[in-house]
């Protein structure tokens, strides 16, 4: 993550949770962009102005610039199409990323696989949120393998 430009969609509590781990992993960059730079501009100076802000106008000129793109929407619960994405503007292969874990292939992410970008489903922010919580409850850590990981992920696939 250091060396990587990142692009977050989205203002509410998942982003602020997500540049916290980005921070913390040192980004190269991130930058948030959000329908109301009012929810934007909070995360800003909760950052200590760490990071830059935007609207979603030239959406795909501010993924050109990103390596990673980052979707904290709740567009991706209903399968929705607001960003309004057109890859063809797209220069480069990027990663995409929706934390949104049901369904598990969103149409954020349909859409960049077409397009030949890699993409990143939400599973991992599913099973790494309920680690925390599994110990806290029955103070027992405990541990995921790569074996359960496919299978928590075939098994949202085929829901």
């Amino acid at each position: 993550i250091e060396a990587k430009k990142i692009l977050i969609i989205g203002a509410g509590g998942a982003a602020k949770a997500v540049i916290f781990g980005l921070l913390t992993d040192k980004a190269k960059q991130i930058t948030v962009i959000n329908r109301t730079e009012e929810k934007a501009i909070i995360l800003k100076e909760k950052s200590n102005n760490q990071i830059v802000i935007g609207g979603l106008e030239k959406i795909e000129e501010k993924i050109t610039a990103a390596d990673i793109i980052i979707n904290t929407t709740s567009c991706g619960l209903n399968n929705l199409n607001n960003l309004k994405i057109d890859h063809q503007k797209i220069k480069g292969k990027k990663i995409f990323y929706d934390i949104v874990y049901k369904p598990l292939l969103t149409k954020f992410l349909c859409d960049a696989k077409e397009n030949n970008h890699k993409i990143i489903t939400g599973i991992n922010m599913l099973i790494y949120q309920a680690l925390p919580a599994f110990n806290y409850f029955f103070d027992i850590k405990p541990k995921i393998t790569e074996t359960q990981k496919k299978i928590f992920t075939e098994k949202a696939l085929n829901n």
